[in-house]
Formats: structure tokens, sequence, C-alpha cells
């Protein structure tokens, strides 16, 4: 049920972020999740990577494979 609101919540807290004078946002998303963060949250990887670079990258197979992720407010 936590996942419906995802969203909500995620807008309310860039809302609030941007309000505070914040500029960019920066996370650490396993390889697996990052294409969603990517589409959904407009999100972008550091290292240049497209959405579907980012889906059909055989690192999503390594369960500890992080991908850093930013976004401009």
């Amino acid at each position: 049920s936590g996942l419906r609101s995802l969203s909500k919540i995620y807008e309310i807290m860039e809302h609030d972020l941007r309000q505070n004078g914040v500029e960019s946002i920066t996370a650490l998303s396993l390889a697996k999740l990052a294409p969603i963060a990517v589409k959904r949250y407009g999100f972008y990887d550091t290292e240049g990577n497209s959405y579907e670079d980012l889906k059909k990258s055989w690192l999503k197979m390594i369960p500890w494979k992080i991908v850093s992720l930013e976004k401009r407010l």
C-alpha cells in the first residue's frame, strides 16, 4: 500500500526542498531500480546513461551495484 502514495510523497518533498532553496538533489539507487527513478521522477545518471541504457544494463543483475543519480530542481 505504501507504493501507491510514494509519488505523492515525492512531489510534496520536492516542492518543500524547492521552497527552501535547494537547487539539486542527489541519490544512490540500486542499478535495478535506477531506470524507474529516471523515468518516473526525472533523475538522470551522473555518468550520462539514458533510461534505455540503464534498463538494458547487465549491471542490474548485480544485487549490490549502485548508480549515482541527480536531479535539478
